[in-house]
């Protein structure tokens, strides 16, 4: 597993307007909130906040503003913000 810090830069793909553009990966939004275990075969986006257990096949990216409390096993993390 690998962990990155990515500043305030999104590594999955937007379109000028800020929306995403592809639908390969899942997404936690802002406005949602999860508690228990959360599983993805492919890359997961988290802009809410998540607690419990996070399984991801793919590259997980917690982004500025989100909040995780859980165990988190993935191919890749990264992390925006501090």
């Amino acid at each position: 597993m690998s962990i990155r810090s990515a500043g305030a830069t999104d590594y999955l793909p937007v379109e000028a307007d800020g929306e995403l553009t592809d639908d390969t990966y899942s997404v936690i939004d802002r406005h949602s909130s999860f508690d228990g275990t959360f599983r993805s075969d492919r890359d997961l986006r988290i802009d809410g906040e998540v607690k419990g257990t996070i399984e991801c096949q793919g590259t997980l990216f917690v982004a500025e503003g989100a909040t995780v409390s859980a165990k988190v096993n993935a191919e890749n993390v990264t992390v925006a913000g501090d």
